[in-house]
């Protein structure tokens, strides 16, 4: 049973095949720095 959210992802990056586990892993950790760019170019007309 999942009980927070880091062992969801723990979960589901285990269930992927060996090879797309680092790409999967970059591309979730991108998501946060994308938010924070985005957000700063906002700020800044």
């Amino acid at each position: 049973m999942t009980t927070t959210p880091l062992d969801g992802v723990t979960d589901f990056v285990a269930g992927l095949p060996e090879l797309a586990q680092p790409l999967t892993v970059a591309a979730l950790g991108a998501i946060p720095y994308v938010e924070g760019e985005g957000s700063a170019g906002r700020d800044q007309a």
